[in-house]
């Protein structure tokens, strides 16, 4: 009995203790929506910046192609037009 009575009280001691109030947990959910947006938007600028760094490493090794030419060969025909 004794025992029974000591994991009751232990029991009842963590379920009154892991509960939160309305008002904190709507705070919580807030800030936890914030941050999703805003990891939402740090992803979508990453991969933007992903994007950009292909073009550029492309751009530059067509440039690099076109240097190696003669210079009577080379016009800005040759020359890659970025695309956006």
């Amino acid at each position: 009995m004794n025992t029974s009575r000591t994991i009751l009280i232990a029991a009842l001691s963590l379920v009154l203790t892991g509960c939160v109030s309305k008002k904190q947990y709507a705070e919580l959910q807030t800030t936890h929506n914030a941050l999703k947006d805003k990891y939402a938007s740090l992803d979508k600028d990453y991969q933007d910046a992903k994007v950009q760094i292909a073009t550029f490493t492309s751009d530059s090794k067509s440039l690099a192609a076109i240097s190696r030419q003669s210079p009577e060969r080379v016009s800005w025909e040759s020359v890659p037009s970025r695309r956006r």
